[in-house]
Formats: C-alpha cells, structure tokens, sequence
C-alpha cells in the first residue's frame, strides 16, 4: 500500500463472524464506523453508505475526479487583493526555493501584513505609499 492507501472495512457484518473481504481504495480513511476521502493537501470528504455499496462508490468516484482548490483561488481571498498576493506568493518557486529558516521568518512578516491589508487591493495598496501615480512594469 502506498501513502494515501487505507482498508477501507465493511460493516458490523465482520463482526458477527461473517468472512467479509477488505476493499482497498485509495484515499480512503476508516476510523469509528465512519469513512472518508482524504488526499495530501486537500479537504476531507465524508464518504456515506456501507463500503462498496453504490451509494459509496458514486461519492468515491465523485471525491476522485474533483478539481483540487488551489492556494489564494478561494473564497478567503478576492481577486487582486494582498491575501491572493501573499498566497501566490507562498506557491511560487522564490518562495518555496528559501531555506526554512528563512521562509519561516518571511511568512511571519508577511502574514502579519496581511492581518492588516487583507482586503486592500493590491493597486490601490501601492498606489497609496508611492509619489508617483501607479503604472504597469510591463508595457
């Protein structure tokens, strides 16, 4: 099994004594009666019904082809503001390419920015805190 992979078990029926198969799926955690689908990185899911039922396999199948939501592309963040900034930020490869150190340090300054600018669009930001009227680096 790799990183991800988990038995997902049956119902109360193994329990009883019944010989009851293990169905493995991918992304799939059990734990309490409960199960659910769950990727690095990404939310997890309530899968409902028994393992393998229809009901099961149709959400599974729906958790799968899911488009994964991308760091700054939510709701948390507008469009143009200094949160989508500072998140596009944290996704690119200057960011990422910092020691740890380092990047601990630039998160901590930069997250206490965004406690204060939040939902300050980014041109108006800018424009604010230059002398001279804001204009596009690239023509």
């Amino acid at each position: 099994m790799g990183c991800g992979d988990r038995e997902a078990e049956g119902s109360d029926s193994e329990r009883e004594g019944a010989t009851v198969s293990k169905l493995h799926l991918r992304y799939v955690q059990s734990f309490g009666g409960y199960h659910y689908f769950r990727r690095r990185g990404w939310p997890r899911i309530p899968l409902p019904g028994v393992v393998g039922s229809a009901e099961f396999m149709e959400a599974y199948q729906q958790a799968l082809a899911a488009a994964p939501v991308s760091i700054g592309a939510s709701k948390r963040s507008k469009p143009g503001s200094v949160s989508e900034a500072i998140a596009g930020y944290y996704t690119g490869q200057a960011f990422r390419s910092l020691s740890s150190g380092t990047a601990m340090k630039w998160r901590a300054i930069l997250e206490r920015f965004r406690e204060n600018h939040r939902s300050r669009h980014c041109r108006r930001s800018l424009s604010s805190r230059c002398s001279t009227p804001w204009r596009p680096l690239l023509h």
